[in-house]
């Protein structure tokens, strides 16, 4: 991956890059950083010698190095778990999220309740789309989480389903998987109850 990422941003001329490659360089970037941060602090200082004396700048108060890899990250976690649970892999699903509670037995009981409703959970461009995913900062720098919502998307366009948690700066970021607290699964009427 750190390979990868190096070719990607030192090969491709930026004005050539289109959003999905300054996705996957801002996500390959993230995660190389997770391991270890010092690759990609050479790799972006290497050639400048201004850089070989002066630390990198950083923000004193800023809580994600780099947000836009960690949005992919927590995007992407979020909505392969709206994949898993549109093909009815519970058992996935509760390997995924046991951790947060949401074990294979209740992943089962929230999606019998979802399809009480609806038919099918739906994966199109639509259901991956920025309107079906939000995220809330304002908690980030007192508390190092963002509040995360994905919602499903339905054949009826209701949109009343969906996963809601906290992500753990600190941890995720460390780790370079989301980690996840105050995480739970069903119709928001009852989520936002909760």
């Amino acid at each position: 991956l750190a390979e990868a990422y190096r070719s990607l941003d030192r090969t491709v001329p930026i004005e050539k890059r289109d959003e999905h490659l300054r996705d996957i360089i801002s996500w390959l970037g993230f995660v190389v950083r997770s391991v270890d941060s010092s690759l990609v602090d050479e790799w972006e200082n290497a050639g400048n010698p201004a850089a070989l004396d002066a630390a990198p700048p950083q923000g004193i108060d800023e809580v994600v190095a780099d947000r836009r890899g960690c949005t992919l990250l927590v995007r992407n976690a979020l909505f392969r778990r709206v994949t898993l649970a549109a093909r009815e892999h519970v058992r996935d699903l509760g390997e995924l999220d046991e951790d947060w509670g949401m074990s294979e037995v209740r992943w089962q009981k929230a999606l019998d309740a979802y399809h009480e409703q609806h038919e099918e959970i739906l994966t199109d461009g639509d259901a991956r789309s920025a309107a079906m995913f939000s995220i809330d900062e304002s908690d980030e720098k007192t508390d190092h989480v963002w509040h995360v919502h994905q919602i499903f998307a339905d054949e009826d366009g209701d949109h009343d389903f969906g996963i809601m948690g906290d992500v753990d700066l600190d941890a995720t970021q460390d780790g370079g998987e989301v980690i996840f607290k105050n995480y739970r699964v069903g119709f928001i009427e009852d989520l936002l109850e909760n």
